[in-house]
């Protein structure tokens, strides 16, 4: 497993140094801006790197799936999945590679930011993170102590993660069914967008119907409420992710054809 997350990474290499590239830019525009005493250019700099964290999530995204399709619509894919190591091991390292980068990407975002923010604050008086976010608590009202504040933030980081992985997941299952028993089909890249969509929506639907621990047409959720609401959401999702996980592993061990 460890040496297929090596070669996932290495085969994504140029992609990561040129996300890089472009944070390392940003950031230097931000510093000449603090040096230069140049407003616009921290603005700037700044308001891209905020925009740079969807960009990198959607990047990360796309980047996992494509691969994914690549390597099984592609004769080089005969090297990686007629190779003695289990499906699902391949699958579970390139969905591991893809976590890791995620989380590396977004370590680095918030820890720019939050260098950036603090040198604004000392360049120009400002409060520092921690008092900025302790005004914040106690603007948002008595409800939001700390520690629910803390539980809503890690219910959203998992339900995030784990709607990521359902994304991936179908997505890989879509190309899967579409490379596998619906190989002969024509247009199988449009065929595995159409499952995709169907999956998903079907997904979406069926998650709608779940009902909800405290009721909010009934009156206003606590912030702990509002987060254990959260959670059956959260286990549907991470259902739909194992079980497309599993789906994708048992079609490609036994109808795959490259």
């Amino acid at each position: 497993m460890f040496k297929m997350i090596k070669y996932e990474f290495r085969k994504h290499i140029t992609s990561i140094i040129i996300l890089l590239i472009v944070y390392g830019l940003l950031e230097a525009v931000f510093l000449y801006g603090m040096i230069a005493d140049n407003q616009n250019a921290v603005v700037i700099s700044m308001a891209l790197l905020i925009m740079l964290t969807v960009v990198s999530y959607v990047f990360i995204l796309v980047l996992g799936i494509s691969t994914y399709n690549n390597e099984l619509k592609s004769k080089s894919g005969y090297l990686v999945y007629m190779t003695p190591i289990s499906y699902y091991h391949i699958i579970g390292a390139k969905l591991l590679y893809t976590l890791f980068a995620g989380i590396g990407f977004a370590a680095l975002i918030f820890l720019l930011l939050t260098v950036n923010y603090n040198m604004l604050a000392n360049e120009y008086s400002l409060n520092d993170f921690t008092t900025v976010f302790n005004v914040m608590l106690r603007t948002l009202g008595t409800d939001y102590t700390l520690g629910t504040l803390l539980l809503l933030v890690l219910v959203q980081i998992i339900s995030m993660l784990v709607n990521f992985f359902m994304i991936v997941t179908v997505a890989y299952l879509a190309i899967s069914l579409s490379t596998t028993i619906l190989q002969n089909s024509k247009a199988k890249g449009f065929l595995s967008f159409f499952l995709f969509i169907v999956i998903i929506t079907v997904v979406l639907y069926l998650e709608g119907l779940i009902p909800e621990i405290y009721d909010t047409s009934k009156y206003v959720l606590t912030v702990g409420q509002a987060a254990v609401n959260q959670i059956p959401i959260v286990i549907a999702s991470l259902v739909v992710a194992v079980g497309s996980f599993i789906g994708s592993g048992t079609l490609l061990s036994k109808h795959i054809s490259l």
